[in-house]
């Protein structure tokens, strides 16, 4: 009898029988045939052909003996640490890399390094020293790279500061890392792990800030990326008319927000310069304190503006900087309330993981489908 029953024109695709065994599997519970057989209502001689397939890909293993009456029974689990992704975040202050499992689990950090330092190295050497990240995984098998910047559905990163403002080819990425890669922007990457693994909700914006200002964006469950993948690029909402004409380079947002700032920074070269003024705001100096109230005004129209456009159950910010829920989420409820827009605003429940958890997820499902597609 074939695997697979056919299905009318226009109907979903049926579950093949080893991708039935997988989800089964999925949930960590090592099973045996039979136990696989009574979850999935397949044949036992479908349940064991299906186990080979998925054994030959990797996707599950043959685990230690459960004893009952009768022989000793193998166990089936799956094995998500035999196919590994690299995760690579350039969407804080640093540069941070991790190696995951197929299921999100993370399982080694390689390295930290400032997004200032990453961002003076010209193109080569900045793709030489991601190239040098990899070699230190030699056995995973795709890279998640998310980044500042517009990420179009062809795959091109375009206006990203760390690139020189050029676009870069995911191709070009590829071809420079030896892997596939999955590119996407770092908002959008830390919206999807905020869903899969955080506070999120099928309707919420995640609001990020690092030396641009971005939105990740999910409506109804899904990513919405725009027609060009320029969907959540709040760093270029004009603060005043004359924004239209002047044309900073990190936009008129993200370009006030952060003039407000290095306006009363010691030195904004040095890494960490804006969370040394959180700090002293916090401590009640006086000048560093103002300076931050008006930082807060630009996050207030970045919010209001998504809360006006999409109306979304939630909003969550990542914890940049010190002392986020005092200088920044208490003020952005007070000041959105009094215009009547009193949503939600929560502080992100995995910190500066979200965005590295998000594209790997982004990754692990594509090289999940890949996986079973060929078994």
């Amino acid at each position: 009898m074939p695997e697979d029953s056919s299905a009318p024109a226009g109907s979903p695709a049926p579950v093949r029988a080893h991708e039935r065994v997988y989800q089964a599997l999925r949930a960590g519970e090592a099973l045996t045939q039979p136990e696989i057989s009574a979850r999935t209502g397949l044949s036992l001689p479908a349940v064991i052909a299906a186990v080979s397939r998925l054994k030959g890909r990797g996707l599950v293993a043959v685990g230690g003996a459960r004893r009952g009456v009768g022989r000793p029974a193998r166990a089936i689990r799956a094995t998500p640490e035999a196919n590994t992704v690299l995760g690579i975040d350039l969407g804080g202050s640093a540069l941070r890399a991790a190696v995951y499992d197929l299921h999100g689990t993370k399982l080694r950090e390689l390295e930290t390094l400032s997004l200032a330092s990453f961002s003076r190295l010209s193109r080569p050497e900045a793709l030489a020293h991601l190239q040098g990240v990899v070699r230190q995984v030699p056995k995973v098998r795709r890279v998640g790279l998310c980044a500042p910047g517009i990420v179009t559905p062809r795959g091109t990163l375009e206006s990203s500061w760390l690139f020189g403002f050029a676009p870069l080819e995911r191709t070009d990425l590829e071809a420079a890392l030896g892997l596939p890669v999955t590119l996407e922007n770092d908002a959008r990457s830390a919206a999807w792990g905020e869903l899969r693994q955080g506070h999120g909700t099928d309707n919420f914006a995640f609001l990020s800030f690092a030396i641009g200002i971005g939105a990740g964006i999910v409506s109804g469950g899904r990513l919405l990326r725009g027609s060009r993948g320029a969907a959540g690029e709040l760093s270029y909402l004009p603060t005043r008319l004359s924004g239209f004409t002047e044309q900073p380079r990190l936009g008129a947002l993200a370009y006030g927000f952060y003039e407000t700032l290095r306006a009363v920074s010691r030195d904004p070269d040095l890494p960490g310069w804006e969370a040394a003024i959180f700090r002293a705001a916090a401590a009640g100096q006086p000048q560093e304190a103002r300076a931050v109230a008006g930082a807060v005004q630009h996050l207030a129209l970045a919010i209001a503006s998504l809360v006006t456009v999409l109306d979304p159950e939630l909003i969550v910010l990542r914890e940049e900087f010190p002392h986020t829920e005092a200088l920044l989420i208490n003020p952005l409820r007070t000041m959105l309330g009094n215009v009547g827009l009193p949503t939600p605003i929560k502080i992100s429940d995995l910190g500066k993981d979200a965005g590295l958890i998000g594209v790997v997820l982004l990754s692990a499902e594509v090289l999940e489908r890949e996986l079973l597609s060929g078994a």
